[in-house]
Formats: structure tokens, sequence, C-alpha cells
């Protein structure tokens, strides 16, 4: 089956460890991390927008992506109640 909670990068799933407590509002934003050219094309983000259209997060993914990241981590950082 296909889990789209599994679909990030590792250390993003211990991002909500660090924002102030009761924190409603995130903002994020794209940076170059630099190169030799002096600007970047952000491409990809509509196809996979698309694809993940309509469907709908689960129990079984939830309780797959807390297996999963508790094994990575060897600890608990998947924030579970957010989801």
């Amino acid at each position: 089956m296909n889990n789209n909670l599994l679909k990030v990068d590792l250390y993003k799933v211990a991002h909500h460890i660090q924002y102030p407590q009761n924190t409603q509002v995130i903002y994020s934003y794209a940076e170059s991390r630099g190169g030799e050219l002096n600007k970047s094309v952000f491409f990809g983000l509509q196809y996979f927008l698309n694809k993940i259209r309509g469907k709908f997060v689960e129990r079984w993914m939830i309780e797959e992506a807390d297996y999963i990241f508790k094994k990575a981590f060897g600890f608990n950082y998947f924030n579970r109640a957010g989801w």
C-alpha cells in the first residue's frame, strides 16, 4: 500500500518538537542553498499535489508511520496526536 505520511525527509518528522507550545500557524518557504547559478526553479509540487488530491489519511497510515519512525529514531518523535 501507499502511505503518504512516509514520503518525507526523516528529520522533518521531529520539527514539531521545536515549535513553541500552543503554536497555531506555521509559515514555510524554500531557499536556495547556493551554487553557481543565480536563479532557482521550483518544480514538481503541482504533480505531487495532483497525485494525492482526494486521498485521505487513514488510521493504518498513522499506525505504520508511528511504527517506522520509532524504529528509525529509536524513540518516539512522530506527532501521532497531531494526526
